[in-house]
């Protein structure tokens, strides 16, 4: 009768078919060695794989000596692997248990596929699911998680589902089939042992089917659940922005906004608790963070904000931008037209003191807004133009001799963007580099420089340039000397000997472009009438 129960669930389930190789995880219990025993007496072809974790001295060794001798009686071919748990768990700070479950699930979904298995088969049972029922339960895990255990995962099978430990006890004492027991099974120190070894007993003096009850309960909020999440991801799509952002006032419209909230925030680490601290902090004021293993939520004005969390080996250097700025002098023509746009500031070349400096904002900070005549806290004009606590932590300025020029990406200071006759500096940076999380790939810093009317000492400039990058504010830096067409016409520069020298000095290791020889030119040709020398473009790369 066993026999046929097993392979009715298969064959309903659709398991695997009696074509497939099957790989069956041995740990040498009595589960285990009932599962490969009747898969074998169906007909199905099977090896088998065992895992010593080395957690339990001798026994470890014992239980490996067993899946040996039983594999080979049986003619099974069977597959062995050692495992340092202890080192694991401490070098990935997770559990002893959880390491365990981590290593052996790799190396089994690695084995399927050397030996060419269709499908690996575990022997969970009907009272494993019945105790990861109660397990989730105990720990509120919702709908979905009292489901119990699904009979597939992938290429994760469970043929045995349908039948209990006491079915598969009858079955091992009727083939005269011996078994190993581990040790730490009779142990109540895991929650799961004491729901085995305390609960489930004392529930079975009040309803001594209680284990079939629970089951078929299971069962039924199996379906439920499929109805459930159907409305559930339909949510989802009602409350939630592209950005993953929830909006706070289309959640509540929902006609279970707690529960909607609760599956959003569940598969993220977030258990019953937390998600109901958030869902409270929905009446509170903004700013509160919830934090998980691998998330945060922030609680923003009009809408939860979720990000994931860096880690530690992801976290970048608190004063190093995730952006490089394009920094140009321009001539003030009649012309000119100051840029609108947010990504470029431009300010009074005159005023402004090299080296620049980037770094985020600080707490007591303040400039003078352009537009406005007095200064201004960050903080408050932050909280003005309505940033989220994320975007505030995100937020740089651009700094002259300690003073503020730039709110990157806001607004440039008033005291340095009041242009008089003199070149105005540029500072421009590209749309789609601000807040990105792949900053890293921007391209370097580049600095143009086209001035008409005053002398430029290449050697000075590019000191200035040096400076900058020594100070951190590039990773890489391009820079390009040179003119515009029809700019040329009283630019004095230096001639190549000098730029040679220079380059040595400031320890540029390429150089490209024409040399700096007379040429066929408008500016040779101006050269030849102003009396200058005749200049050319250069371009390097600073190491």
């Amino acid at each position: 009768m066993f026999h046929w129960n097993i392979q009715k669930y298969i064959e309903e389930k659709q398991l695997f078919t009696l074509h497939d190789k099957v790989l069956v995880a041995l740990s040498g219990g009595a589960d285990s060695v009932a599962l490969l025993r009747v898969l074998l007496v169906l007909g199905y072809h099977c090896e088998a794989a065992h895992c010593n974790f080395h957690l339990r001295g001798e026994e470890s060794d014992r239980d490996e000596r067993f899946v040996n001798e039983l594999c080979k009686g049986l003619g099974v071919a069977l597959h062995v692997t050692h495992f340092d748990t202890v080192t694991y768990a401490s070098r990935h700070h997770v559990s002893i248990e959880m390491a365990a479950r981590e290593m052996r699930y790799d190396w089994f979904e690695q084995l399927r596929k050397e030996r060419g298995g269709a499908v690996i088969a575990v022997a969970h049972h009907r009272d494993d699911s019945v105790e990861t029922f109660l397990l989730n339960l105990i720990r509120g895990a919702g709908i979905n998680g009292l489901k119990g255990i699904s009979p597939h995962n992938g290429c994760i099978v469970r043929p045995l589902l349908e039948v209990s430990r006491q079915d598969i006890l009858d079955y091992l004492r009727c083939l005269r089939q011996g078994y190993v027991t581990d040790s730490t099974n009779l142990q109540d120190e895991y929650m799961r042992n004491k729901i085995r070894l305390n609960i489930l007993p004392m529930l079975r003096e009040l309803n001594p089917s209680v284990s079939e009850s629970i089951a078929e309960t299971s069962r039924r909020l199996t379906d439920v659940s499929l109805i459930y999440n159907k409305e559930i991801e339909a949510g989802k799509e009602r409350v939630m922005e592209k950005s993953g952002h929830i909006l706070i006032s289309r959640l509540m419209e929902e006609s279970a906004p707690a529960a909607l909230l609760f599956e959003i925030l569940h598969p993220l680490g977030f258990n019953s608790v937390q998600a109901g601290d958030v869902f409270r902090s929905l009446s509170a004021q903004s700013g509160k963070r919830f934090v998980s293993a691998g998330w945060e939520v922030l609680r923003d004005r009009t809408e939860l904000i979720i990000r994931r969390r860096k880690l530690a080996d992801e976290e970048v250097e608190e004063n190093v931008p995730p952006f490089r700025l394009a920094m140009e002098t321009q001539e003030i023509m009649p012309d000119f037209v100051i840029p609108k746009n947010k990504d470029t500031a431009c300010l009074d070349a005159d005023k402004v003191v090299l080296p620049l400096t980037v770094r985020k904002w600080r707490q007591g900070d303040k400039f003078v807004p352009f537009g406005m005549k007095g200064k201004k806290k960050i903080s408050d004009y932050l909280t003005d133009r309505k940033f989220s606590l994320f975007q505030k932590e995100n937020q740089y300025v651009v700094c002259s001799a300690g003073q503020i020029v730039w709110l990157v990406g806001e607004r440039s200071d008033d005291r340095f963007r009041r242009l008089g006759q003199l070149v105005p500096l540029a500072f421009d940076l590209g749309r789609d580099a601000l807040f990105r999380d792949d900053a890293h790939d921007v391209a370097v810093v580049i600095v143009f420089v086209a001035v008409q009317g005053r002398h430029i000492d290449a050697g000075d400039m590019g000191s200035q340039i040096a400076q900058q990058v020594m100070t951190g504010q590039a990773l890489g830096l391009s820079f390009s000397i040179g003119i515009e067409e029809g700019m040329d016409e009283a630019l004095p520069f230096a001639d190549q000997d000098d730029v040679d020298k220079r380059r040595q000095r400031f320890g540029v290791k390429k150089a490209t472009g024409p040399p700096m020889t007379t040429s066929v030119s408008s500016s040779s040709r101006s050269a030849a009438r102003t009396g200058m020398r005749p200049i050319s473009r250069i371009v390097g790369t600073l190491k």
